[in-house]
């Protein structure tokens, strides 16, 4: 009986110095053992001014078959002059065989140059009148490919944010390069 009301004591007390002790930690305004670095202000995301991408994002195929690709441009309700796409792809994967303009293209963008060379497609198209009609989501060209072996490839936009090298879309305003997304496409050939 003794051996247990002195267990319950020794107990009791280990408690009480338990607490003494993380109470002293809590209590006295000392700096916490871990520090969390501090926290900057969240900077304000950037508005995409426009965008460039192809339709559809991702391919499944095989080997052979030919496809269509639509290379698409949403220049966010803004007046522009023109688009020029610079597309690259392995050669060794994928034959472009044809750049053709959309069927359904508004008369907004007149498809002035289509070359395709080695691993390279250079489309451009131009605004032929000139308005203050604003420009929301367009197709501007068609590819016309042909997959030539099993493997992953891509078609990936040459992008040089605000130069006007690479793959762009002109603000009429300010002739300027607006394009500050773009999106490549996956192509799975089996």
């Amino acid at each position: 009986m003794k051996l247990r009301m002195g267990l319950a004591f020794f107990g009791a007390l280990l408690i009480g110095i338990i607490f003494y002790i993380v109470s002293s930690f809590s209590l006295d305004n000392s700096p916490p053992l871990i520090s969390l670095p501090k926290q900057g202000a969240i900077p304000t995301p950037t508005p995409i001014r426009s965008e460039m991408y192809t339709q559809p994002l991702s391919i499944e195929t095989t080997v052979g078959k030919r496809f269509d690709v639509n290379v698409v441009i949403d220049a966010k309700n803004t007046v522009i002059n023109g688009v020029d796409s610079v597309i690259s792809y392995d050669p060794t994967m994928l034959r472009v065989v044809l750049v053709t303009a959309p069927t359904t293209q508004d008369k907004t963008l007149s498809l002035m140059r289509r070359q395709i060379e080695d691993g390279n497609v250079y489309i451009t198209a131009i605004k032929t009148e000139v308005t203050d009609i604003p420009t929301q989501e367009l197709t501007v060209a068609r590819l016309s490919i042909q997959a030539l072996k099993s493997g992953t490839a891509t078609l990936t936009f040459q992008h040089n944010p605000t130069t006007t090298t690479g793959s762009t879309i002109i603000q009429a305003a300010e002739s300027k390069n607006i394009l500050d997304k773009v999106t490549n496409t996956t192509i799975i050939i089996k």
